[in-house]
């Protein structure tokens, strides 16, 4: 839908990304293909991750000073990312949280379906789950 109206589709990944829905990505869930995906959190550093439509933007990213960050750029957090990164890939943190998630996900309907005028509207991706007290 947004390649039919000309906007850029952004996928704000602060909270759902790296790897807590099960998948690297939330949008990945959907078969979506966000020309931004905005990160954070969990790596220590927020960035964003941009498709060549970007270009297409003026004064984006061509102008001085038009997107950035107070922090941006640290060495320490750049390097301190990279091994936050290997550790999530090595350890298999992303197919392991889609498996917990999965447990915790069918625990929470149980109790959902045991105390239904107390928990309700359960619901998750991987470890990124919600419900709803009454």
């Amino acid at each position: 839908m947004a390649n039919d109206f000309d906007v850029l589709l952004i996928s704000d990944e602060v909270q759902s990304g790296m790897g807590i829905t099960g998948k690297m990505w939330a949008y990945q869930h959907l078969g979506d293909n966000p020309d931004i995906i905005c990160f954070g959190k969990k790596v220590q550093v927020c960035g964003i991750i941009c498709t060549d439509r970007i270009d297409d933007v003026d004064n984006v990213f061509k102008v001085l000073s038009r997107i950035n960050s107070t922090w941006g750029g640290n060495l320490t957090d750049m390097v301190r990312s990279k091994k936050l990164m290997e550790i999530i890939e090595d350890e298999k943190l992303v197919q392991n949280a889609e498996s917990a998630g999965a447990y915790l996900l069918q625990r929470l309907r149980d109790l959902e379906e045991s105390y239904p005028t107390i928990v309700s509207n359960v619901r998750g991706k991987g470890l990124m789950c919600a419900f709803d007290l009454a």
